[in-house]
C-alpha cells in the first residue's frame, strides 16, 4: 500500500492571490511550460509559486511560526523583501543602501519587517548585523516586540533612553525595540555606536515625529547605519517633509488600492457629515423624537423635562458639543443597529477626553465610549495641546478611569481597551442575555464563553485563571445536582460580570501590582501552593512569595535573551538558578522540601516555564 499524506487546509480566508511584480519573468517562464503559446492563470500561479528557484527561496526564507502558527509570505511581503536585500547589496539603480517600503495598513508590515530581519541575519551572517525597530508610539513599540518574540526571536525592549544606550553597548542583543525619543537621552550622553555600519534600521509608521530632531538624534547615535522606513502613509507633496527625500527612494509599493483588490482591506467609504451650528436645537429635538415616537405625548414630555440636559446642549456655542452629538446620533441610529463598531479620531489628546465625556453624559442608549492616547504632560505629536487646561482633563480621566482599575500601569489599560474593542464580549454577551431561549441554555452559553476566555489568560493571570475554573466546576456541579435553571442562570451572568471586571476574591499584592511579569510568575507559585500542599498562605507569606516573584522575573529575563526556547542548555540554566531561588524562598515560608514532597517543586518550575515560553 501506498503512503498517503494528508493536508489540512484552513479557511478560503487565509488564501490570496499571487500578484507577480517581475511580469517579464513570469512571462518568460510560462512560454516554456505552454510550447502552443496558450497560457492561462493557472501556468502564471505555478511559476510564479513553483520555479525551482522561487520555490527554495519560499521555502528557505519566508516561512515563519507566529504564536506557533504556520505562516508564509504574501506576494506584496516577498517582493518588498527581495528588493531590500537587492538595495541593500547595491544590486539596484539607486546610490543608497536604505529606502522606503510603503505598505498599506492591513499588509502585514510587521512580519514583513520580521522576514527581512531574519534573510539579513542570513545573508549578512559574517558581519554579525544588528537590528533597532524604531516606532513613535508606546503600544507600536509593544506590538513590534511581541510580534518579534511570537516568531522565536529574541527582541530587547528600550524603555528608557539610558536603557538603550546599554543596550547598544551589548553587541548579544541582536534585535532592539525601542520609540524614537529614547534617543536623546543616548546621544545627550555623547554615545556614538562604533560599529554601526552594522546595524540595520527599521522604523515603522515613517512620518510625524521621525522628520524632527529625533531622527538627528538617532543619526548622531548611529551615524553609518542602514535605514529602511516602512509607512501605510508616506507624504510626497511636501518638500520639506517628503517621506523619500528623507528616507530614500522607493523600494516596493502596495497601496490600498492594490489592497483592496487583494481584499485584505475593505474599501473606504467615506460620507461627508455637517453639522448644522446655526439651531442646533433643531437637531437635537429631531434625534428626541425618533427615540420616542411610539410613546404617548405625556410620557415625551416628561422625558423631556427629564433630560433637561439636552436643552443645555442645545444652548452650547461650542462646536465640539455639537459634533460629539452628531456622532453620537449617527452611531445609536446607524451603527448599533447593524452591529458595527466605531472609532473615533480627534485632533488633540484633550479632545478626545472632551469628546468621551459629551458622549458619556447623553441619555439614550450607551455608547460606552472609552479613550486612547499617551497620558502624561508630553506633547504627543505637533498639534497637540499641552496648556494647563488640557493636561487637566487628561489627569482627570486617568484618576477617574485609568487609576482604579490599572493603577500607573498605562500600557495595560490600552491593551484592555483595544481587546475589548477586537473582542466586544459585553456586546456578544448582551445578545446572549436578550436571548429568548431557555435560561439553563443561555447560561451555557455563558459559562463556554468563559471558559474560552479563561484559556487566552492561562499564562497571564494564573489566578484569575484559577478562581474562575473552579467557580465554574462549582457552579455545573451544583445545577447538576439541583437542576435549578434559575439559580445557574444568575450565578453564570454574575460570574460573567465579575470576569469582564477581573473581580478576584484576593487581590495581587500591592508590591507587584503593577508588574505584569511577576504577577504571572506569582500566580504561578500561589497555584501550586493552593492545590498541591496544606501550606497556610497568610499576607505575610504572599508578601514574600510576591518578593520572589520578582527575582524570578529577572532570572527569567536575564536568560530569555535570543533563541532560548528550544534550548535544552538555557533551560537547564534557568532550572538550576530557580532551584536555588525557590529553596530559598520555602525556607523562608517555613515549608520544607524533602523526598516526599519534591514533586512540588518540579511542578513550580514547570509552570514558571510555561508562562516563560507564554511571555517571552
Amino acid at each position: 500500500m501506498s503512503d498517503i499524506s494528508l493536508i489540512s487546509f484552513r479557511s478560503a480566508d487565509y488564501f490570496v492571490e499571487w500578484r507577480e511584480d517581475d511580469i517579464e519573468w513570469q512571462e518568460k517562464i510560462c512560454k516554456h511550460c505552454s510550447p502552443d503559446g496558450n497560457i492561462i492563470e493557472l501556468d502564471r500561479a505555478v511559476t510564479s509559486l513553483l520555479e525551482k528557484k522561487r520555490f527554495l527561496t519560499l521555502i528557505h526564507d519566508y516561512i515563519l511560526y507566529d504564536s506557533n502558527i504556520k505562516k508564509i509570505c504574501r506576494h506584496q511581503q516577498f517582493f518588498a523583501v527581495e528588493n531590500a536585500i537587492k538595495r541593500i547589496n547595491g544590486e539596484d539603480d539607486t546610490q543608497n543602501t536604505g529606502g522606503v517600503i510603503w505598505h498599506t495598513q492591513g499588509s502585514g508590515k510587521s512580519l514583513t519587517m520580521v522576514m527581512l530581519v531574519k534573510k539579513i541575519q542570513y545573508i549578512k551572517a559574517k558581519e554579525h548585523p544588528r537590528f533597532v525597530i524604531v516606532t513613535d508610539r508606546v503600544n507600536l513599540d509593544k506590538q513590534i516586540r511581541d510580534n518579534f518574540a511570537n516568531s522565536q526571536m529574541s527582541p530587547v525592549r528600550a524603555a528608557t533612553g539610558k536603557g538603550l544606550k546599554t543596550i547598544l553597548k551589548d553587541k548579544s542583543n541582536v534585535v532592539v525595540t525601542t520609540l524614537i525619543n529614547k534617543f536623546e537621552t543616548v546621544c545627550k550622553n555623547h554615545y556614538l555606536e562604533q560599529d554601526s555600519d552594522k546595524f540595520y534600521v527599521l522604523i515603522d509608521e515613517a512620518h510625524r515625529s521621525q522628520y524632527s530632531a529625533m531622527y538627528n538624534y538617532m543619526r548622531e547615535v548611529l551615524p553609518n547605519a542602514t535605514i529602511i522606513a516602512f509607512t501605510g502613509t508616506p507624504l510626497i507633496a511636501k518638500s520639506k517633509r517628503n517621506t523619500y527625500e528623507k528616507f530614500g527612494d522607493p523600494i516596493h509599493n502596495y497601496t490600498m488600492k492594490r489592497s483592496i483588490e487583494d481584499r485584505i482591506t475593505v474599501p473606504l467609504v467615506y460620507e461627508g457629515r455637517k453639522v448644522k451650528q446655526n439651531d442646533p436645537s433643531n437637531t437635537i429635538d429631531a434625534f428626541f423624537e425618533s427615540l420616542t415616537e411610539n410613546l404617548p405625548d405625556d410620557i415625551k414630555k416628561e422625558l423631556k423635562n427629564k433630560y433637561s440636559k439636552w436643552s443645555k446642549l442645545a444652548e452650547a456655542s461650542s462646536r465640539i458639543n455639537l459634533i460629539a452629538f452628531d456622532i453620537y446620533d449617527h452611531f445609536v441610529n446607524y451603527c448599533l443597529l447593524k452591529g458595527l463598531k466605531a472609532m473615533v479620531v480627534c485632533s488633540s489628546r484633550a479632545t478626545a477626553v472632551d469628546v468621551f465625556n459629551i458622549i458619556s453624559s447623553l441619555p439614550g442608549k450607551k455608547a460606552n465610549p472609552r479613550v486612547v492616547i499617551t497620558f502624561g504632560d508630553k506633547r504627543e505629536g505637533e498639534d497637540d495641546d499641552v496648556t494647563a487646561m488640557s493636561i487637566s482633563k487628561i489627569k482627570d480621566y486617568h484618576n477617574k478611569y485609568v487609576k482604579p482599575l490599572f493603577g500607573d500601569n498605562d500600557e495595560k489599560y490600552t491593551d484592555s481597551v483595544c481587546d475589548d474593542f477586537k473582542n466586544p464580549d459585553e456586546a456578544a454577551m448582551a445578545k446572549i442575555l436578550r436571548s429568548d431561549e431557555p435560561k439553563n441554555v443561555k447560561a451555557d452559553k455563558i459559562k463556554t464563553r468563559i471558559e474560552s476566555e479563561l484559556k487566552q489568560v492561562r499564562y497571564d493571570d494564573p489566578l484569575l485563571f484559577e478562581e474562575f475554573s473552579k467557580k465554574i466546576i462549582k457552579t455545573l456541579a451544583e445545577y447538576n445536582e439541583s437542576r435549578d435553571a434559575d439559580k445557574y442562570y444568575n450565578t453564570m451572568e454574575s460570574m460573567a460580570d465579575d470576569f469582564r471586571n477581573g473581580r478576584l476574591s484576593r487581590d495581587y499584592p500591592a508590591s507587584i501590582a503593577n508588574d505584569s511579569d511577576a504577577k504571572a510568575f506569582y500566580g504561578s507559585v500561589i497555584t501550586i501552593l493552593r492545590t498541591k500542599t496544606s501550606l497556610e498562605l497568610t499576607a505575610d507569606t504572599e508578601e514574600i512569595i510576591s518578593e520572589y516573584s520578582r527575582s524570578i522575573t529577572k532570572v527569567i529575563s536575564d536568560s530569555t535573551k535570543r533563541d532560548w526556547k528550544h534550548n535544552e542548555v538555557v533551560h537547564k540554566q534557568i532550572h538550576r538558578v530557580l532551584d536555588d531561588c525557590l529553596f530559598e524562598m520555602f525556607d523562608r515560608i517555613g515549608y520544607e522540601i524533602n523526598n516526599t514532597n519534591i514533586d512540588v517543586l518540579d511542578l513550580i518550575i514547570d509552570e514558571i516555564m510555561k508562562v516563560a515560553v507564554a511571555r517571552y
